[in-house]
């Protein structure tokens, strides 16, 4: 689950920092870790960093992605929370996550809230391109496990891995830490509980990229596997570009500017003609967005039927509010 704000890491490509924190609350409480539940959440966070090593290996880009890690375990005296009986997705976060969160950012880099969680990514990242936080707790949260991009940030919470509880069991906690991480690079969620969207609340797309999510269920009745829809050790070509991988042999676009995707053959990405009717009547419900197609000979400059879309080799954005063409412009 993400918490919508700007991101903070652009591509999840090249050298990326990732700092694990476990926070290790008073010994003898339910807030304790035991050394050998440490020792598991090590090898979780490395698993979850192969996951997304293998997916990106299965999509070679023009940039490799190399992963730096470091784990730190933290101390801290926080009283314990109470019990989360009926934890929802959309509960707030900081209440629960505060207490334990600014007590190890003092200890950590002497600074708490956001101006704490700016000092520890400066303090991570080294030399790396990117950094991502990742804190591991057995302090009762909101939510089992959730990120904000703004802080390039991702929040585990170990007792809600349990049967009944939202997060089921560790055994899939792999997937779970490589999805928040994907998150941190611009991808939505994709799953139908999320009530995920085609676009975002600005009306345009997703990631660096400014990509479509074309792979949500909500409005893709063909909507295939993939690590941003239900944890599969999979990702899909939608995903991919949200999280700013441009694969090396992907010829429909690139980037003129950090605002601007060139693009063409958007549509080839879907699997079907039912899907790019699907893909389309939901972007056109959106409202905040105007569909035009690519003007050419061959293509009228504002189709708007399906069938129109389809015979179109290229497609373009236009914003209704203000009119003003956003982004995509035919391949080179």
């Amino acid at each position: 689950m993400a918490v919508q704000d700007r991101p903070q890491n652009a591509f999840l490509v090249g050298r990326v920092a990732a700092r694990f924190i476990i926070v290790d609350g008073p010994a003898g409480t339910s807030a304790a870790f035991s050394p050998a539940e440490i020792g598991r959440l090590r090898a979780i966070n490395q698993r979850a960093l192969s996951i997304l090593s293998l997916l990106a290996a299965a999509q070679p880009t023009r940039v490799p992605l190399i992963w730096g890690s470091h784990t730190t375990a933290i101390n801290v005296e926080a009283p314990l929370l109470p019990f989360n009986p009926n934890p929802t997705q959309a509960d707030p976060k900081e209440p629960r996550e505060q207490p334990w969160r600014d007590e190890a950012l003092v200890a950590l880099v002497g600074q708490t809230g956001v101006a704490g969680l700016r000092a520890l990514h400066a303090a991570s990242v080294g030399g790396a391109d990117h950094c991502v936080i990742v804190f591991w707790t057995n302090y009762e949260c909101s939510w089992h496990a959730y990120s904000v991009d703004a802080h390039a940030k991702a929040v585990m919470c170990a007792p809600m891995f349990a049967p009944s509880r939202p997060g089921g069991s560790l055994s899939v906690a792999p997937r779970l830490v490589a999805h928040e991480i994907g998150h941190l690079f611009g991808a939505p969620d994709e799953y139908r509980g999320s009530a995920c969207k085609v676009l975002g609340s600005g009306g345009g797309g997703f990631g660096r990229l400014d990509f479509p999510n074309f792979n949500c269920e909500v409005i893709n009745p063909n909507s295939v596997p993939c690590l941003m829809s239900h944890n599969d050790e999979l990702i899909c070509d939608a995903s991919s570009l949200r999280v700013g991988r441009q694969p090396a042999n992907w010829r429909s676009g690139r980037l003129r500017d950090p605002g601007s995707l060139l693009m063409s053959r958007v549509l080839a990405l879907t699997d079907s003609a039912e899907t790019r009717d699907a893909v389309i009547a939901a972007l056109d419900a959106a409202g905040t967005v105007g569909l035009c197609a690519w003007a050419s000979a061959s293509c009228p400059p504002k189709a708007s039927t399906p069938a129109a879309w389809r015979s179109c080799p290229a497609l373009y954005r236009q914003s209704t509010t203000p009119p003003v063409v956003r982004s995509v412009m035919s391949a080179y």
